[in-house]
C-alpha cells in the first residue's frame, strides 16, 4: 500500500477524524474525473484541475473543486482516459432498482458546472455508476439480502437524460 511506502502509517494520511477513504482511483494528469451526483448529475473535471497534496495532508473539500449543491452528495468517481473508446457505456443503479446504460461518449462536456447525466425518480437517487466494456453480468443486492443478476446486454442503451 502507498502509505507504507510513503514511510507514513495509515492512521497518519491526513484523513480527518470521523471521515475514511471511500474510494481509491489511479489517474495521471492526462485524464479526467466523472464526478456523480445522488441526484443525476455529473461533472467532468480534468484530474490536472484538482489540488495536489502530500499523503499526510487532509486534502480539500470537493466543493472548492466542483460546484457541488448542498442538498446533493456524491455517489460516484470514475477516471476516464478516452470518451472515444467503442463499446464503453456507463451503467447508472438507483435506490429503486432502476438501472440504465449510455454510451461512454455521450459525457463529453466542456462544461465546469452539473451537467444532467440521467433522470432520476422522485424519491429516488443514484447509488452507483460504473465504466462498462460489455459482455459482463450485472448483480444488484438488497439490504434485505435478496439479489438479481442478469446480462449487461439486457440492459439497452439509452440516451444520457433519459430515465433506466
Amino acid at each position: 500500500p502507498s502509505f507504507t511506502r510513503s514511510g507514513g502509517e495509515r492512521n497518519a494520511s491526513g484523513v480527518k477524524e470521523g471521515d475514511y477513504i471511500a474510494q481509491v482511483l489511479e489517474v495521471n494528469t492526462l485524464e479526467n474525473l466523472l464526478v456523480f451526483t445522488q441526484k443525476g448529475q455529473y461533472f467532468l473535471l480534468p484530474v490536472h484541475q484538482v489540488p495536489e497534496f502530500k499523503w499526510k495532508d487532509p486534502g480539500t473539500a470537493i466543493v472548492n473543486v466542483i460546484p457541488l449543491a448542498k442538498d446533493d452528495r456524491i455517489s460516484s468517481v470514475l477516471a476516464v482516459k478516452s470518451f472515444e473508446e467503442p463499446d464503453h457505456s456507463l451503467v447508472f443503479v438507483t435506490r429503486k432498482g432502476q438501472v440504465k446504460r449510455t454510451e461512454l461518449k455521450e459525457y463529453v462536456t466542456k462544461r465546469s458546472g452539473a451537467v444532467a447525466a440521467c433522470k432520476v425518480g422522485k424519491d429516488d437517487e443514484v447509488l452507483s455508476v460504473h465504466l462498462s466494456t460489455g459482455g459482463k453480468d450485472i448483480m444488484l443486492i438488497t439490504k434485505e439480502a435478496m439479489a438479481i443478476r442478469f446480462r449487461e446486454d439486457e440492459v439497452n442503451p439509452m440516451g444520457r437524460v433519459s430515465g433506466g
